[in-house]
């Protein structure tokens, strides 16, 4: 076998020596090229162009080939932004996702298919979610993260809450950035409550701790009984283990475009590192948003590149750039520095001075379910490429790191006589039931046996 092995490979060498005789490639015209690789079966020029190498298809170690060039040409360039706009990895990362396509019928058909696998497909993926260990693609290794690491951890619960995801966003990045409470409750009576409801502005937002899509989530304008009318499917709100309220009551942030919703930031995120920010906006209907109706652009940061990539299915729009973006991308970072995977939410909405001011909206950690549909699948492969592979042992660790945190952060909150102070609007009163003994058995018990070298805080700098 290593005999055959040695053969082979020479036989590639001299048949690569040959094909550059031929075309009268010289070394000189090898080194004007930028690119590490180049194809030798297309027409040389001799200019600075970078060029792709083709002569691998049918090798057979093909995957594994073109999975390392990929790799060290992204250690390469470093940042996202270039290694997302880069046409040789864009063109590596199409070559390795088709090796992985199947056809949508023979998905339907496999008995071997889970009904999320196939949904993704009939969604207009071109590829096979991958659940396994090794994890290419951003959907995959998002999934992967969630269910290996926060679904298993305890610190999903606490700021995947909207609620308590306030006085953990204050002690991180500072109370000006979180969007102000006024009340806190565990059903739409409480809220529709004169003695609350008359106390109200104008205009204000009711959302439910839990959610995603938009859904539980309605802009409230007191002159307009369509909104009002709308708060009723708010009774269906789901309900969270850390906290009995299931509703919460907070402060309008106006949107600079007139009959939108106000633009969302969504900035993915690597342990502070930023991949891409998924920006969305869309028409408001009787104080609620259409997902439908939902545009969605992918930029990358900081020079606010628009990516030419549908995300969801969805329209894209021009986004202006923000004004605020640098301050943007500091928060975002501080907020995931801790984190293997985060989605940082953010607005950029205007005070009562009318000056620019950020405010994070929610933290997410299973964004569009993984299930999030890259076209083209290549870009998809690449921001997967960015992130880190994490093993059983990657995961234990950062879990451990989590537990002596959140039980640092609980018992500070519970010793406080106002755990939500900052983050609630003035002449308001928030007294919401946080069940800061939510802490399961099977963490006591790991808590037990923790050394003090593994605790780090999240509320500390990376």
């Amino acid at each position: 076998m290593f005999v055959f092995k040695t053969l082979r490979t020479f036989f590639y060498f001299v048949a690569f020596l040959v094909i550059i005789q031929l075309k009268g490639i010289n070394a000189t015209q090898l080194i004007s090229t930028n690119s590490l690789y180049f194809d030798p079966f297309s027409d040389f020029d001799g200019t600075k162009v970078d060029r792709t190498i083709h002569f691998w298809i049918g090798f057979k170690g093909k995957e594994e080939l073109l999975v390392r060039w990929i790799r060290n040409r992204i250690n390469k360039l470093g940042d996202p932004e270039t290694v997302l706009q880069d046409p040789v990895l864009i063109d590596w990362a199409k070559a390795r996702m088709e090796l992985r396509q199947k056809e949508p019928e023979e998905i339907a058909k496999g008995d071997e298919f889970t009904p999320r696998q196939v949904r993704f497909v009939e969604k207009g993926a071109k590829y096979i979610l991958n659940f396994g260990p090794l994890p290419e693609t951003i959907n995959e290794k998002i999934e992967r993260i969630s269910g290996k690491y926060f679904f298993l951890g305890e610190i999903s619960s606490w700021f995947c809450n909207k609620l308590t995801a306030k006085p953990f966003i204050r002690d991180i990045v500072g109370a000006k950035y979180v969007a102000h409470l006024y009340g806190a409750f565990k059903n739409l009576d409480e809220v529709l409550a004169p003695e609350f409801w008359d106390k109200l502005p104008q205009k204000f937002v009711v959302k439910g701790v839990l959610g995603s899509y938009g859904r539980f989530v309605k802009i409230v304008d007191k002159q307009d009984p369509e909104t009002i009318k709308a708060l009723q499917s708010l009774n269906d709100a789901k309900k969270s283990r850390v906290t009995e309220e299931r509703l919460i009551v907070e402060e309008f942030l106006p949107s600079p475009m007139e009959g939108y919703s106000i633009p969302d930031y969504k900035f993915f995120c690597s342990f502070g590192k930023i991949i891409w920010v998924a920006v969305g906006s869309g028409p408001v209907h009787s104080g609620s948003i259409s997902v439908e109706d939902k545009f969605k652009s992918l930029y990358t940061t900081p020079n606010w590149h628009l990516l030419n990539v549908t995300y969801c299915g969805r329209k894209r729009a021009v986004i202006k750039k923000p004004s605020k973006l640098p301050e943007m991308i500091e928060v975002a970072q501080k907020l995931s520095s801790r984190f293997p995977f985060i989605r940082v939410d953010l607005y950029l909405t205007k005070d009562e001075a009318g000056q620019d001011v950020v405010k994070v909206g929610e933290l997410t950690t299973l964004p569009a379910w993984a299930c999030g549909v890259i076209d083209p699948v290549g870009i998809d492969y690449l921001a997967g490429s960015l992130m880190p592979t994490f093993s059983k042992v990657d995961f234990d660790q950062l879990r451990y790191r989590d537990f002596v945190d959140i039980a640092t952060w609980t018992k500070k909150c519970k010793e406080s006589p106002d755990p939500l102070c900052g983050v609630v609007v003035p002449g308001f009163q928030v007294k919401a039931h946080i069940k800061w003994d939510s802490l399961l058995g099977a963490t006591v018990q790991m808590l037990q046996v923790l050394q003090e070298s593994n605790a780090f805080s999240l509320l500390d700098p990376a």
